[in-house]
Parts: structure tokens; sequence; C-alpha cells
């Protein structure tokens, strides 16, 4: 058997009687093992016979698709184990000329879908494939992909069909993420508010049956009415509820509302401190993740100058809570939704231990930073983080909590002593 280049084109397979045997053998083969007679070849020619019409064919004309290119290559795969070395070198040569072509079909593909800009929405158009069931978000009919075109905005995932295009009335969610959430809870101005039609496309709505007029739906987190073409009563719980009331029952919303919440759950923008600080007294595991988030700040010190730390890349341990490392005071959605399913505090505990074991134990240079309590004179060193251990915040001596409070600061007194000479 010859092995063909990647550059050649794929031979069509052929039937050819020897004998009385027929087997399949290609055209191109055929004329170069001699399997074939010179009479057979050349009939073959003149009737020119290109086409399998028997066996399960692996759609690679020229005329084939992503899907059939990709279904050729996997059958190619399965038969990769069942033959001959000889036959492998041929099937490899096939699997990349078709990867090529795939790729170049894919490229052609993407290249003649120019974006379209819509409110901001960067609309893709997609390609006919079977897939999960998608709902138009305009006017909120099924999107049967198979025959229907339709559009998806790669930054928000927008979906709707190909003639629904002209009629978007909603921006991009993307757009409209703003530093932080709607923190009054259900900011309700009324109907009249908004002349009696839908906050979002302007359709008329009413609060009661009335002719040519659509059902007014309340967004819980805009406190804006909405017809039911924008607003499909899709649950989720309200910030401004989660922060005031520590409530977070679902409720509904419109649909550009739940595109932003839910764009903007792990992005840190609630300070609870200035929203509400007595939140800190009504839960418990609150205080305790405030505490810990602290103690995390003084260890980061540690770590930066520590080189093992930077080695071992221990504050990637935060990976999903970026902003730990920077602020002890903002929050995200989702970490509100940690700390109520009980997943926040344990994860957060975990990690402590763990960066408390690298300084007191494992690591030499970060255990050298410890401090010995001048006061009582004990032999146990101590760290800015330890619960029961304080630090001067003249010359940030750490000494223990309880010794402090009867004694001023050695060092301090030290310092003086010696301006004094």
């Amino acid at each position: 058997a010859r092995a063909r280049s990647p550059s050649s084109t794929l031979s069509p397979l052929v039937r050819v009687k020897t004998g009385h045997v027929s087997t399949w053998h290609s055209v191109g083969e055929a004329s170069v093992t001699g399997e074939v007679n010179d009479e057979s070849f050349t009939m073959l020619t003149l009737m020119d016979v290109t086409d399998d019409h028997f066996s399960q064919p692996d759609m690679v004309g020229e005329h084939a698709t992503v899907a059939d290119l990709e279904f050729a290559i996997e059958r190619r795969k399965q038969r990769f184990n069942t033959c001959t070395e000889s036959e492998r070198e041929i099937l490899v040569a096939e699997m990349v000329q078709l990867r090529l072509r795939l790729l170049e079909l894919v490229e052609s593909e993407q290249s003649d879908q120019p974006v379209k800009v819509v409110l901001g929405h960067k609309f893709m158009r997609k390609t006919k494939k079977p897939g999960s069931k998608s709902m138009c978000d305009r006017c909120g009919a099924t999107i049967w992909r198979m025959i229907q075109p339709w559009y998806r905005c790669h930054a928000c995932q927008y979906n709707c069909h190909a003639k629904c295009l002209v009629d978007v009335s909603r921006n991009c969610a993307m757009q409209k993420l703003s530093s932080s959430f709607i923190t009054e809870i259900c900011p309700l101005k009324g109907l009249a508010d908004q002349q009696y039609m839908c906050f979002e496309c302007r359709r008329r709505i009413s609060s009661s049956t009335r002719p040519h007029h659509l059902e007014a739906r309340l967004c819980d987190y805009t406190g804006k009415y909405y017809c039911p073409y924008c607003h499909w009563n899709d649950p989720h719980p309200i910030p401004a509820r989660i922060v005031h009331n520590w409530d977070f029952t679902p409720r509904k919303v419109c649909r550009s509302s739940l595109e932003v919440l839910s764009f903007m759950e792990s992005k840190a923008c609630l300070s609870l401190r200035e929203i509400n600080p007595l939140l800190f007294n009504h839960v418990d595991e609150l205080i305790k993740v405030k505490e810990i988030r602290e103690e995390i700040l003084i260890m980061k010190m540690y770590f930066v100058a520590c080189q093992n730390a930077r080695g071992n890349k221990l504050l990637l341990q935060l990976e999903s809570h970026q902003h730990y490392v920077e602020t002890s005071h903002m929050y995200s959605l989702q970490d509100l939704f940690d700390l109520n399913n009980g997943r926040l505090l344990p994860e957060l505990q975990h990690i402590a231990s763990y960066f408390v074991m690298h300084i007191k134990v494992e690591c030499q240079v970060c255990r050298a930073k410890g401090f010995n309590c001048e006061l009582c004179g004990a032999d146990e060193t101590i760290f800015h983080f330890d619960h029961h251990c304080t630090s001067c915040a003249a010359c940030h001596a750490v000494y223990h909590r309880t010794c402090f409070k009867k004694a001023s600061c050695p060092r301090c007194e030290r310092r003086r002593s010696r301006r004094l000479v």
C-alpha cells in the first residue's frame, strides 16, 4: 500500500471484481498496486465510477459540511486500531487532510458571518446544529435550531430569531454593568410614572385586563413594570433584600435584570460596613468571615516578603476570591450566597490554617519574623495575626492582648529613652 501525502485528494472507492471475488479498492491505489487489470481499470475510467453506493459513505465530497468532516474523521479513528500498519499510514494521511479541510471550512464560515451590532449587542449568526432548546429573548418563542436562522450576542448570550433582530429593544447587559448593585429595596414608582408602557420595549401594559394592553409585571430589583415579552417571571435573590434583611428568597425579576445580576454575582461591589454595618451583629458567620479575612491580609505581608511563598504561589489558594487579598470589607453577591449555604466559612478556615502552617511550621524565613512577648517573658512565638495577640500602633511590636492592657509598649519606651540621650 502507498501512503498519501496530506495535500493529496482522497481517492474514491470503487468495486473491482477479480476472478470470483469482488473487493473494494480506491481508483488511485488500483492503478499503483496493479490489483486491477488494465481492462477493468479502463472500463472503470470510462464509466466514471467514483462513488461507493453500497457501504456507509464518509461524506468527504466537495460540498461536505463541518458535521460531515467531523463524522469522517471519527470513522477513521474507529478503524485505526483494527487495520494493518500500511493501512494506518493511509488513515493518518487522510485524517490530516480532513482536519485541514475542517479548519478551512470553519474559518470560512466565521469570515462569512460579520458581527451585527444592535444596541450594544454583538450578534453572531449561529449554524443550524441540533442542541438544547433555546428561547428567543425578543418574542419568547422557541428557536428551532435546525430550520430557523438565529443570532446570539457573544457578550451577554442574548438569543433571538433572525427575523426578530431588527426589533431588539434591550441594551446589552455588559454595557449596563455598574460599579454597584441597587441597594434600595424595590424602588417602586408606579405605572403612571412609566405612562402605562413597558419600561424596556414601550408596549402598552396595564394591571387589569384591558383590550390591546399586556399584563404589567413588576421587577423586584429595579421597581419597574415590564410586559410579558420582557419579563418571564424569572426568580432571583435580590441584593438589597440580602444586605438589609438577610433575605435570600428568590423574587421575580425581568430578563435584563436577570442578566445584570448573573454577570455581577462574582464582582466584589458590596461594602457591608457602609450599606448596613449592623448586619455583622445579626449574622455570626459574617463576623467570623470578617476576622479571617483580616488575618489573611496580615499573612499576605509575610508571603510577599517570602521567596518560598512566592515560589509555591500560596496566594493562588484564594483564586476564586481574589478580592480577599486586597480588602476585608468588600463582598460579592456570590460570597453572600456561599456564606448562607454554609460553604464559605469552612473554605476560608481551611485556607487560613494552610497559611498559618506555612508561617509557623514549614518556613524558617516566615517563622523568624515572629515575636516574643516582652511583658510576660513567655517562650511562645507570637505573630500579628494570632487571635490572642495585639500589636503596638506605633512600632508594630506584638504582645499578648491581656499583657498589653496592663502596661505600655517596652519597645517604644526604649526608643524614647534613646532620643532623650
